[in-house]
């Protein structure tokens, strides 16, 4: 039997045991008649309290098991902080946030209201990062296609130099992301096409090289 259940058989008892002194007793107020007043005053404050903590452990639970699915929904998102996903993903954590606030801070419950603050401040910042990381790989997408039209065209007056280094910067820029899961394909994506290039550059270079030294021998 849980505590819950003993306090109000308690209560319970007390009351009978008061309505028996109220019917033996004409006294107003008998010294048995306080104490048990006084026993189950107790008993009202201890199933009161009890009822409290349950109600935190409960929403405790409640937040950490929505926090659990939002870290996964996180997890998966590869948008931008402009997309609907990603004002949801953050309406929804500042919610949590508010709901943790609302629960007093005691003893009992300073612990978990610190962990699960931290954890929730973790993914704001987490949702924060992979937006801005998918923002970035996004640029690299969109200059790697421009430069997929250039070589595509053929044309002749190429700077090789120019794009032997822009291809390195864009190798260290892909490197510095923290990527998800979600994020690594477009990421390796990204790095296949920027080796096909740098591929396409050296032949096409070494093409150039050539032609220019032919032409110095004719």
């Amino acid at each position: 039997m849980s505590n819950s259940f003993v306090i109000q058989d308690c209560l319970r008892s007390k009351t009978l045991e008061l309505m028996n002194l109220n019917l033996k007793n004409d006294t107003p107020m008998s010294d048995e008649v306080r104490k048990s007043l006084a026993e189950i005053e107790i008993c009202k404050n201890l199933i009161k309290e009890k009822i409290k903590k349950q109600e935190q452990r409960e929403t405790f639970e409640d937040i950490e098991n929505k926090l659990s699915n939002l870290q996964h929904d996180i997890s998966d998102f590869d948008g931008l902080a402009t997309d609907k996903t990603y004002s949801y993903l953050n309406e929804s954590l500042n919610e949590l946030e508010a709901k943790l606030c609302r629960i007093p801070e005691t003893e009992d419950t300073q612990g978990k209201n610190l962990e699960l603050s931290l954890q929730i401040n973790f993914s704001k910042n987490r949702l924060r990062e992979v937006a801005e990381d998918s923002e970035n790989i996004l640029v690299v997408e969109n200059r790697i296609k421009e430069l997929l039209q250039i070589f595509s065209e053929g044309k002749p007056d190429i700077d090789f130099n120019s794009l032997d280094e822009e291809f390195i910067k864009l190798r260290i820029d892909l490197d510095k992301l923290g990527i998800t899961e979600r994020l690594s394909y477009r990421k390796l994506t990204c790095v296949s096409y920027i080796e096909y290039l740098m591929k396409q550059m050296s032949e096409r270079n070494k093409a150039k090289i050539g032609h220019v030294s032919r032409s110095v021998i004719v």
